[in-house]
């Protein structure tokens, strides 16, 4: 039997989803902002150091977006003394906090899927509905937000292929064993070949 990987198989998700949606532009605008800051020297006067995103690692765009969150102030002000506020001008803060605030759950998905010390099947079922439930767009969420929850929604369903081996490994985990989204049938999903 083969498992494929659903680490990978939600980072091809998150990537597609990204690509599709409207905060592939924030994302864009925020590598430009921060190649600008290095490269300007500006990067020396803010207080913590800026991340690049590197495009074979999904997280890293996570950790792009918050150290600019992190820093957003100072950046402003660095950026207004330069008179270069063009830089800025695409990164709205308030968006800026939602969609770190929404990334980081499925940053910290890779990071519980990717362990290496323990088994992790057992946590695929779990991810899948918590994923799937942040997913839910609300009134409140803005609109490149709702956009976004749309598309990761609809590739995760695309690329994330729960088994009943999932299911198994959930169930059979004391912890996990009454919870209620082991009641959605894995008949629901696309079989998988034994």
């Amino acid at each position: 039997m083969h498992l494929h990987c659903l680490c990978h198989c939600k980072n091809l998700a998150v990537k597609k989803a990204i690509d599709n949606s409207r905060l592939n532009e924030i994302i864009s605008a925020a590598k430009d902002l921060v190649q600008h800051l290095k490269h300007s020297g500006l990067q020396k006067e803010i207080k913590t150091t800026l991340k690049q995103e590197i495009t074979t690692r999904w997280n890293s765009a996570v950790t792009m977006l918050k150290s600019i969150l992190d820093n957003f102030e100072d950046i402003i002000a660095k950026l207004v003394a330069q008179n270069e506020m063009r830089f800025i001008i695409p990164i709205d803060k308030q968006q800026l906090t939602d969609i770190v605030e929404f990334m980081e759950k499925i940053k910290e998905c890779s990071e519980q899927l990717s362990g290496d010390c323990a088994p992790t099947l057992r946590l695929v079922v779990p991810w899948y509905s918590s994923l799937q439930e942040r997913n839910r767009v609300n009134n409140c969420d803005l609109l490149i937000l709702k956009d976004f929850k749309k598309q990761f929604s609809k590739s995760l369903q695309e690329k994330w292929i729960l088994t009943p081996v999932h299911y198994i490994a959930a169930f059979l985990h004391p912890q996990l064993n009454h919870v209620p989204f082991l009641l959605d049938s894995p008949t629901k999903r696309k079989p998988m070949m034994m």
